[in-house]
């Protein structure tokens, strides 16, 4: 009996160690106000509650950072706001980054350069 006793506590305790250091969220406090969204082929962004706020129309998407998410239409590259505005507008650039401490990296007729959250080059390469 004492032995079916330390089972029990050994595999409880193994049962909290497991559950309490999950990868996986245990609710949805710790995701961010817009998530990419994909339906068919098209990429969006809906709320924690799976609501669309942005419709998929882009061929691909990256999370928001610092209140911009780049998108890609299969052509160009842009930037939108989390109401879906096009803020830096598609096909000005070749390539881009997501935004880090007010800059991102962009690609402009072969050379790479900094711009800022209004599209204003800051760095030129």
């Amino acid at each position: 009996m004492k032995a079916l006793k330390k089972i029990v506590v050994v595999f409880t305790l193994l049962i909290i160690i497991f559950t309490s250091f999950s990868c996986y969220p245990k609710s949805n406090e710790n995701l961010p106000d817009l998530i990419p969204y994909r339906k068919g082929d098209k990429w969006g962004f809906c709320d924690r509650n799976k609501k669309i706020v942005i419709e998929p129309v882009y061929d691909d998407v990256y999370p928001f950072y610092e209140g911009l998410a780049l998108v890609f239409d299969g052509k160009d590259w842009g930037y939108v706001d989390t109401k879906g505005n096009v803020v830096i507008p598609l096909g000005k650039y070749e390539e881009a980054r997501s935004f880090s401490e007010g800059l991102v990296a962009v690609e402009l007729n072969g050379k790479w350069g900094y711009i800022d959250t209004k599209g204003n080059l800051v760095i030129n390469t």
